[in-house]
């Protein structure tokens, strides 16, 4: 039995979320940190997995993804 509702992945670093609303808090949370205006470009959802691409003013992207479950595949 899993004891979080799902992960986070960006870059090299997968953390675990324990409300539907946190992977999107710790995502802005992030980005606001950069310090650049930012843009959503890419929201993909499958049911299994969610893939959300941001873009920098500076045209650099950030990936984010949410696992609902624990096959990363």
């Amino acid at each position: 039995m899993q004891d979080y509702y799902c992960l986070l992945t960006h870059g090299f670093k997968t953390e675990k979320c324990y409300t539907p609303n946190e992977p999107f808090e710790k995502i802005e949370s992030y980005l606001k940190s950069i310090n650049l205006s930012y843009k959503q470009v890419f929201n993909k959802c499958d049911g299994k997995m969610q893939v959300i691409v941001y873009q920098y003013s500076t045209l650099y992207m950030e990936t984010f993804i949410i696992h609902r479950t624990r096959d990363l595949q």
